[in-house]
């Protein structure tokens, strides 16, 4: 694992990295790349990680200075303490948000993921400057054929069935897998649609 003298750290022009989600990171500094993952992530470049750390030293955080990488669960960015770290770093021109993971319509992750220019965060209107990046491929959700799979299963056929998640056209291409495979009756309700249950 390679370090990074601090002196030689502080003079460069450092980059912030906010990461939703922690696989394998590379980051950049000092023109020097560090690869943390597994053990490394405990001490890099003679810096700690604090992966416990509590709210207020998470806050704290914002008034660092120089490089640092930012792990928070996102919550698709509506709740928590990553809300905290975007109002501060979104606008930072030098920042990085990097999306590990599925940001659905309609929350602060998908409209920042979509490259809005300014969002409301906390309730302040704030720019989005960053540079915005996005990993794909780790989804934790089945896809449709695992879906199949599992319907497969059941003893008994359903008298109907719900299609609730996903994207609309994701979750009406679900219902025909399921119509198609199955002959099942199968409805993908729109918000505040009412179905009586016998």
């Amino acid at each position: 694992q390679r370090t990074v003298n601090k002196r030689r750290t502080t003079r460069s022009r450092s980059k912030t990295v906010i990461s939703i989600l922690l696989l394998f990171i590379v980051v950049k500094v000092g023109g020097r790349i560090h690869h943390l993952h597994g053990a490394g992530v405990r001490r890099a470049g003679g810096y700690y990680l604090n992966p416990r750390a509590r709210p207020e030293e998470s806050k704290r955080i914002n008034s660092m200075t120089g490089a640092r990488i930012i792990i928070a669960a996102s919550g698709m960015m509506n709740g928590g303490r990553i809300l905290h770290h975007a109002l501060r770093l979104l606008p930072d021109e030098n920042a990085t948000v990097v999306f590990v993971g599925y940001q659905a319509g309609g929350t602060l992750g998908r409209r920042v993921a979509d490259g809005e220019k300014q969002v409301k965060v906390l309730g302040q209107w704030i720019p989005v400057k960053c540079r915005i990046e996005k990993i794909g491929g780790f989804s934790a959700h089945a896809d449709w054929k695992e879906v199949v799979r599992w319907l497969e299963g059941m003893p008994l056929s359903p008298r109907r069935v719900f299609v609730t998640h996903g994207e609309p056209d994701a979750a009406q291409a679900m219902a025909a897998h399921i119509r198609d495979r199955f002959g099942w009756a199968v409805e993908v309700p729109q918000y505040g649609e009412r179905f009586e249950l016998i």
